[in-house]
């Protein structure tokens, strides 16, 4: 997720929450936020906020082959990552 331009014409420090980023930016007061526009900012310089590690998804995918669109469900997904880990419950992963 990059912004590549920002204006605000608000007085103050506006800290700002992006629904899919992480709030890994802080305030003076400790607050965690997307990201924190400066009083007044008006730049076209791109910043990067948060880049993802696909390789998860690849992952997730190669344990859990059995899960599709038309099977997949909350209770189904902690199955999968909680049979990933020896000795829960004793369950078999999904796709082995």
């Amino acid at each position: 997720m990059d912004v590549s331009a920002q204006k605000s014409s608000f007085p103050i420090a506006l800290g700002i929450r992006i629904t899919g980023v992480d709030d890994s930016t802080f305030s003076q007061t400790g607050e965690s936020y997307s990201m924190i526009t400066l009083p007044n900012a008006n730049t076209h310089i791109s910043r990067t906020l948060q880049e993802d590690d696909t390789a998860l998804a690849y992952e997730f995918a190669r344990k859990c082959t059995l899960l599709n669109s038309n099977n997949l469900t909350d209770n189904m997904l902690t199955f999968c990552f909680a049979s990933r880990s020896p000795g829960l419950h004793g369950r078999q992963p999904f796709g082995e």
